[in-house]
């Protein structure tokens, strides 16, 4: 299992030219500001770590079915990118699929919706042992821990969170959402996803 990962301020990341290539460019142009600066963070920081881990050489995302980032050129070698307002969140891997999340921590993290809809029943009896203010903060992190193990296991949104732990041994905490910003990574093997 190699993973690297990096999270960071979107307005921080310079975005060389080359880090935007083919249809990525077009979509750049078409895009109003806010998409471009996520758009351009993000595909920074894959190219950035594709050429600090050595593992491919950047020619860029392409797009499998179902809107899945590949790196162009580099089989074997996974991508996942999140963003929330100002955060960008990147994990490349080889011998496995990698999700990630990141999430400001917002009013959103208080709705009762999101919770019900999000958290197993042993989740959502711990969130109510936490002092009012704490609970935003640890949904989202429940949140992002589930988002990238999904990701990263291939089944999308389309699973019940509610019956998914988000105690997995498959996902790394990189921020926890007492901080203002949660964000997760997971990584599934190949030889778990293959049974």
């Amino acid at each position: 299992m190699q993973v690297a990962w990096a999270l960071r301020r979107i307005g921080s990341v310079p975005v060389p030219k080359d880090a935007l290539v083919g249809e990525d460019w077009h979509r750049w142009m078409r895009s109003g500001p806010v998409v471009r600066r996520q758009l351009g963070a993000g595909r920074s920081v894959v190219r950035q770590l594709v050429q600090s881990t050595g593992w491919a050489t950047w020619q860029g995302i392409q797009r499998a079915d179902g809107g899945r980032p590949l790196l162009a050129g580099a089989p074997g070698t996974d991508v996942t990118i999140s963003h929330s307002r100002d955060w960008v969140l990147v994990a490349i891997a080889r011998g496995g699929r990698v999700g990630a999340d990141v999430e400001e921590v917002t009013s959103v993290f208080g709705r009762p919706a999101l919770r019900q809809r999000a958290c197993t029943p042993a989740e959502a009896q711990a969130l109510d042992r936490l002092p009012g203010p704490q609970q935003a903060a640890a949904l989202a992190d429940v949140w992002t821990a589930k988002e990238a193990l999904v990701k990263a296991s291939g089944l999308g949104l389309s699973v019940d969170l509610r019956l998914l732990g988000a105690s997995s041994g498959t996902v790394t905490r990189i921020r926890d959402g007492t901080s203002g910003v949660s964000a997760c990574m997971a990584f599934v093997p190949d030889e778990i996803r293959e049974e």
